[in-house]
């Protein structure tokens, strides 16, 4: 506690921490000591402990260079525990991340500049198989065979793989397909494609992510129909005809 207190080393012999006892900067529970050697163990500028070696029998078992090696062990052992936390943290962060990606109604993926796919939910291994009757899973992520499987129909190879080229660039990109499922029944999709920055700036990888958009599109596609069909009878008209708001403007002619 006092070397924490201090935030620094100490060397203290057996008269020296009788001395911090009388003054009340350290209480001891056991026997004194006859040499003590303590450095802070800091971790991410904390400290979160202390490294002890210590004495009782012979006073001159360390002397104060050895204060050095253990400053050196202490920093060793604070960069492994630093490792630690670091890769329990992102354990923890994946672990978040992947919950809310599978929850999600989309399809989601990632590729590299291979055209491998590097991640992908439940969603996107439903797709594939449905589409392509092909089971895929995360195991053959590792192995880097899985090439991406496009979630629109075949006419838009080259338009999909246009896109990809420019997130690669660093554009997000944002388009709508359609294709025809095994049922015969045609699907809009509405897709993102985001670069995936590193902390240098580079883009290694993009992610994808679509979702169902047919209900939506289907009522544009009525709307637009209706309007279509209004335009010609209203052009075909023998008689003239036009449409002005309350200021006499002509809206429609």
């Amino acid at each position: 506690e006092y070397t924490i207190k201090t935030e620094k080393p100490q060397y203290l012999n057996e008269e020296e921490i009788n001395e911090l006892i009388k003054k009340g900067e350290v209480k001891i529970f056991a026997d004194i000591p006859k040499i003590w050697l303590g450095v802070p163990l800091t971790v991410h500028n904390r400290i979160i402990g202390v490294i002890v070696v210590k004495s009782h029998s012979d006073p001159k078992k360390y002397k104060k260079r050895d204060i050095d090696l253990l400053n050196f062990i202490s920093g060793q052992i604070a960069l492994v525990i630093g490792r630690r936390q670091y890769e329990d943290q992102i354990f923890e962060q994946r672990a978040k991340l992947k919950a809310v990606v599978e929850s999600s109604q989309h399809i989601i993926w990632s590729i590299d500049r291979k055209d491998r796919l590097t991640s992908f939910n439940e969603n996107y291994v439903q797709l594939v198989e449905e589409n392509y009757g092909i089971v895929i899973s995360q195991d053959e992520i590792k192995k880097r065979r899985l090439h991406r499987f496009l979630v629109s129909g075949p006419e838009y190879d080259h338009f999909i793989q246009y896109k990809y080229e420019q997130a690669f660039n660093g554009d997000v990109q944002h388009f709508e397909t359609k294709s025809i499922d095994p049922n015969g029944k045609t699907i809009w999709r509405e897709t993102y494609l985001s670069p995936i920055f590193l902390l240098d700036g580079k883009i290694d990888e993009v992610a994808g992510i679509s979702h169902d958009i047919t209900e939506k599109k289907l009522q544009e596609l009525t709307v637009q129909e209706s309007e279509e069909k209004f335009r010609s009878i209203f052009e075909s008209l023998q008689d003239v005809f036009f449409r002005t708001d309350r200021a006499g403007d002509i809206t429609m002619i």
